[in-house]
């Protein structure tokens, strides 16, 4: 009998090739978008599972509390902080303090390989808290003057040699020796490191410090008992009263548990929770939708089969075995569609990656096997259990006179209809907002010149001037400047400070900007007031923002010139000698903060190259010929300075491409259920249209006969969309300090595609009923 099913199945799909497209797009398409989502919500929820102890292993992330009320968050702790949890908590198992992406030139033999980001500075601790695979070597490999590698890492610097033994020259000051080998950590860690090497190959790294808190600063531990994290919390304030004394009012410690790391905005690449509760959300109602679809197109195919039914029923068939022969159909359909969602996501899943700047796998586990199933079994009984119950449940006598109209579906089959377009308009709505707010960030105002800026991250010191006089000798380059970084930038220091003539600290933090003097007119920084900071290898001069005038509560930018202040990460005294307009030193998710620029040469990083427009290409190469000849070793490395500050913003602009991808996924489908669901009228309004044109109703009457309750169903699918698209754009732009407002003309948008794509779909369908000869349409019922 089984048998005997497929067999009429295949023949129904070969007869009805159209439904069956239209069954088939609409499923693949939606549940590849539920594979897809799944698949990003299981890389970020797997975040650093992968370690054994990982229900025990938290951060130690800071808190700066100020006066004002205001609180700025780190992902950093200070390094004696580790040590000292150790020795004086018997709930702590290990503490470990690191630096994250050391930046660094490393030498193998001839060739030379510029570090960012991947170089972590370690001591033995960090392997007893975190789990890696060793290929070779041990964690207690890990001495003075050597450097472990990951697999990858190894491959990079010795090819296909053996690196054990192998030595790294590190920024030409120190050589380590290759003393263990690890398995590349799998793509789902926030601790993306490829060589460790030990602390005390920073020179000036200062452990005793409390003070010293740097933005790749990291402090995590293992408790031995995570129920006692509450305890460790209420412990941290006498810790930091100890050490700071009065100035412990400021900072505050809190215990963040692993799981939790990887959705704080104060890390990296993280992605904030409500974010991926809302793509589950998105996902869900894809394949949602899919299924509506799927009904949708199932009910109006089950007219042209009510003579079959009837048949059937007539010559024995019971209501269980009609059923049965439906679900088998919609099972059939399910697994088809399946494998032709399995091969968009495998099309589809490099590109995902790349728009999400995530290392998305397809590989097959027990969560992922689990989803699936659960996955093709909830849509085969949500879309086939209401159609195959109708079908079976059709009365012998009216199915074979083929006249049976199920009336009492239109109901059902109309509140389906605007579901569609209330999920279709919710994401083509946030699919608008978030494309316009990712542009507000590109295209908005920062209060510094961004185009046509190279910045090169310097090799080495001592070179500086030798560079400035062989570059400033091209007409091309009209400004150059050397920096610890450019205006804006997520890397940068800061702390307390007090003015020279009191004796308390000042109630708000102070960020800083070291440059040379050429810094603010390079990047067209504007002075209100004071005159430009002097060239000095010492911090001495500096020129503050409007927003330190702020805080201060000043009008007059010519009150604060000529106060000295300490800050507590210089040496001497601070002098103001000038007021600079405020420009986004941090990204727009942030206010601007107080912040000063001065000039240190020693901390000079980088060197920013302000290039004519007209005269790109032909610079470039006259920029790499000096910089080959003054750095023979070093690659010539670059990058645009509006391209490094677009990176501020990927999060956000990886979330509107998978919006604008779902929204896409989403109108596809709700194309198809219109299309269904006006074939569905058009044929059981056969006779009627007959009728009309015999009386002469014209295309455009036919037309709108159609058209009006579609109309109606797309603007009730919009009145209710837009309360719900308003709140959850609404909070999600509420996280950005700088945001669009929600213009009424997102929300028209929505609403006149909706109305093309519904009238599109209509006119195909009533002009095609419309033009059929009324002689077959009063012979069809």
């Amino acid at each position: 009998m089984f048998g005997n099913f497929l067999t009429l199945i295949f023949r129904q799909f070969a007869r009805q090739k159209v439904y069956t497209f239209l069954h088939l797009a609409g499923l693949a398409v939606g549940i590849a978008g539920g594979i897809l989502t799944f698949l990003f919500l299981r890389y970020h929820y797997t975040t650093d599972r992968h370690h054994q102890k990982f229900d025990r292993i938290f951060r130690v992330v800071t808190d700066l509390r100020l006066d004002d009320g205001s609180v700025e968050t780190y992902p950093e702790a200070m390094p004696p902080l580790a040590p000292l949890l150790r020795r004086q908590f018997p709930q702590v198992e290990e503490a470990t303090f690191f630096v994250t992406n050391q930046d660094v030139t490393i030498r193998q033999g001839d060739r030379v390989f510029p570090e960012h980001t991947g170089v972590f500075l370690v001591d033995s601790s960090y392997f007893k808290i975190f789990d890696y695979q060793w290929k070779q070597g041990t964690p207690a490999s890990l001495q003075k003057n050597t450097a472990i590698l990951t697999e990858r890492w190894a491959k990079k610097y010795f090819g296909d040699r053996n690196p054990m033994g192998q030595r790294l020259d590190i920024d030409k000051e120190t050589s380590v020796l290759v003393t263990g080998i690890i398995a590349d950590p799998p793509p789902t860690t926030d601790l993306k490191a490829g060589m460790f090497l030990p602390l005390d190959v920073i020179p000036t790294f200062e452990k005793d410090n409390w003070w010293y808190l740097n933005s790749t600063n990291r402090v995590y531990a293992t408790l031995k008992d995570p129920t006692k994290e509450a305890q460790m919390e209420q412990a941290m304030p006498k810790v930091i009263r100890k050490a700071l004394g009065a100035d412990a009012r400021y900072i505050q410690l809190h215990w963040q548990p692993l799981r939790d790391v990887h959705f704080d905005s104060r890390t990296p690449g993280s992605i904030r929770r409500t974010l991926v509760y809302t793509l589950a959300w998105v996902g869900l109602f894809l394949v949602l939708t899919a299924c509506i679809n799927f009904i949708n197109l199932t009910t109006a195919q089950s007219l042209r089969r009510v003579k079959e039914v009837g048949i059937r029923k007539s010559l024995g068939s019971s209501r269980r075995q009609l059923l049965t022969q439906f679900l088998l159909e919609t099972a059939v359909l399910v697994g088809i569609a399946f494998l032709l969602a399995l091969f968009l996501v495998e099309v589809l899943l490099p590109y995902l990656s790349q728009w999400t700047q995530s290392q998305l796998s397809w590989q097959l586990d027990a969560s992922l096997t689990f989803f699936l199933l659960l996955l093709a079994g909830t849509i085969t009984g949500l879309a086939g259990a209401y159609p195959a119950y109708l079908q079976a449940n059709f009365a012998p006598i009216a199915a074979l006179k083929g006249t049976l109209r199920p009336k009492s579906t239109i109901s059902l089959r109309q509140v389906l209809t605007v579901t569609q377009f209330v999920v279709c308009q919710v994401l083509i709505i946030g699919a608008i907002v978030m494309v316009y707010q990712t542009r507000y960030f590109q295209q908005a105002d920062l209060g510094f010149k961004k185009d046509n800026i190279l910045v090169i991250n310097l090799p080495e010191k001592g070179k500086d001037h030798v560079l400035r006089q062989a570059l400033e000798a091209y007409p091309e380059i009209q400004a150059l400047t050397f920096q610890f970084r450019p205006p804006s930038s997520t890397k940068m220091n800061g702390g307390t400070f007090k003015f020279a003539d009191k004796a308390s600290f000042e109630t708000f933090a102070l960020r800083e900007k070291i440059a040379d003097a050429a810094f603010l007119p390079t990047y067209g920084l504007q002075l209100v007031a004071g005159r430009n900071i002097t060239p000095s290898d010492t911090l001495r001069e500096i020129v503050v923002n409007e927003a330190f005038l702020r805080k201060l509560q000043l009008k007059d930018p010519n009150q604060i010139l000529g106060r000295k202040l300490d800050y507590y990460l210089a040496h001497s005294t601070l002098s103001i000698v000038g007021v600079v307009k405020d420009f986004h030193h941090l990204s727009l998710h942030k206010a601007i903060e107080p912040c000063f620029i001065g000039s240190q040469a020693s901390l000079y990083q980088q060197v920013g190259i302000k290039l004519a427009v007209d005269d790109l290409e032909k610079t470039l190469p006259q920029i790499r010929a000096v910089w080959e000849k003054i750095y023979p070793q070093q690659p010539f490395e670059y990058q645009w300075l509006d391209q490094q500050l677009a990176q501020s913003y990927q999060a956000e602009d990886s979330l509107a491409n998978l919006i604008v991808l779902f929204a896409g996924v989403a109108v596809w489908i709700c194309g198809l259920g219109l299309f269904g669901f006006i074939r569905f009228m058009a044929e059981t309004r056969t006779k009627e249209i007959g009728i009309r044109k015999v009386l002469g109703a014209s295309e455009g009457q036919i037309l709108y006969l159609f058209g009006k309750s579609f109309v109606i169903m797309a603007a009730l699918g919009f009145v209710v969309a837009v309360p719900i698209a308003t709140v959850l754009m609404q909070g999600w732009l509420e996280q950005f300090t700088y945001r669009i407002s929600l213009h009424w003309l997102y929300f028209g948008g929505t609403l006149l595609i909706t109305l093309a794509l519904t009238l599109a779909v209509i006119a195909y369908q009533s002009i095609r009923a419309a033009r059929t000869n009324p002689v077959y349409s009063l012979k069809a019922e």
